[in-house]
């Protein structure tokens, strides 16, 4: 598994198991990478990843959030 798929999937179940909720927002870039022990690159890479699957919501100079679940 890769990098990014590691901190794709910890977000993931995050928010299937309810311990990040709608509207919550994110750590930041930064606490991932410590959390996790990768580049900043690799953070994007899974954010990015997410938002595109419809996970994550990521406001501009303010956070990334997780949306609302239908």
């Amino acid at each position: 598994m890769k990098k990014y798929q590691i901190v794709e999937e910890w977000i993931r179940s995050g928010i299937v198991e309810n311990r990040i909720l709608p509207g919550e927002k994110l750590p930041s870039e930064s606490e991932l990478c410590l959390r996790f022990g990768v580049s900043r690159n690799v953070v994007r890479q899974a954010l990015i990843n997410l938002s595109h699957d419809g996970w994550l919501e990521t406001v501009k100079g303010v956070g990334t959030f997780c949306r609302t679940r239908v």
